[in-house]
């Protein structure tokens, strides 16, 4: 069996993660919540505020969440760890910076990965779902300038996201969330992230967070979710909001949150170091429909 392929993740030409936000207003960490496999439900972290407005998010909004939730998976090839998400029973979708172009072709890349002992995915670390995505899914497409792969699973999952809410539906102040599977900052990460930040970004913080504290509020390698408001929307079809991610949320869902509903707006893809919040792309209202036909345009 085919060992590994050594795969160089891709250099990437965006901004970094901004990693764990910090809320001036509240004077706070925006802090990830914890998927609790046998409540079935996201909990709170015990970390966050007592009146904390994400307490009350996932109190009010507990069955749709837990709902998204079934439709994010995590992926491992080789060292790099990716979250994607199902777009129908049998076709799931994340991103493709896991090889470099100019090293690998596709075909050589989507023929080789079904042999690679480090190419799995599952639905929830720990729980008896990922028994059923303990399985090398085919590769049917690959877009590196998309940052987009479409993967073919065998066994259906019947939790999946069918519909996007379109470009147009997203401006700055919306409530907006990702559910994703964080890896853990290393102390060099650590120091570079704040050493990044602009003067004034860094002025607001209280202490030098130390990995633990990042630990704390990015729960690594299990399934969160991440509450913000979007700060930004560029023109080049891109986004920023103020929920943490790190590393590993690579392809993860973004979901604008509506009064009894959430919907599809975009996906995580990377961070801006010069300010507290974290970069998202856009997906084209076709996105899913594209997916579904193996053809990413």
């Amino acid at each position: 069996e085919q060992e590994g392929l050594g795969l160089a993740p891709a250099p990437r030409k965006k901004g970094k993660f901004g990693g764990s936000v910090w809320c001036a207003k509240e004077n706070c960490w925006n802090h990830c919540c914890r998927y609790d496999d046998q409540l079935g439900r996201f909990v709170a972290n015990p970390s966050m505020k007592e009146d904390s407005d994400v307490r009350s998010l996932l109190d009010s909004h507990a069955d749709l969440l837990s709902g998204l939730a079934k439709c994010v998976f995590r992926v491992q090839i080789e060292n790099t760890v990716l979250t994607g998400f199902f777009v129908s029973e049998k076709c799931g979708v994340t991103c493709s910076h896991f090889f470099d172009p100019k090293k690998h072709s596709h075909l050589e890349v989507m023929n080789k990965l079904p042999k690679l002992k480090t190419w799995t995915t599952t639905s929830a670390l720990g729980d008896k779902t990922a028994l059923s995505l303990g399985q090398k899914p085919r590769v049917t497409h690959l877009d590196f300038k998309l940052d987009t792969a479409v993967l073919e699973f065998t066994n259906a999952n019947p939790h999946h996201i069918s519909s996007l809410g379109g470009v147009g539906s997203v401006h700055a102040g919306d409530t907006v969330f990702t559910i994703a599977y964080n890896c853990l900052p290393e102390e060099e990460d650590v120091t570079a992230m704040y050493e990044d930040l602009t003067p004034e970004a860094q002025a607001v913080l209280p202490f030098l967070p130390s990995v633990g504290d990042h630990e704390e509020v990015l729960i690594p390698n299990c399934k969160v979710i991440s509450f913000g408001s979007v700060s930004e929307v560029c023109a080049n079809g891109t986004a920023f909001a103020t929920f943490s991610v790190w590393h590993g949320a690579s392809g993860a869902p973004v979901f604008k949150l509506l009064p009894d509903s959430a919907v599809l707006i975009g996906r995580i893809d990377g961070g801006d170091k010069h300010a507290f919040h974290n970069q998202f792309t856009l997906l084209r209202e076709d996105f899913i429909r594209q997916c579904k036909i193996e053809k990413v345009v």
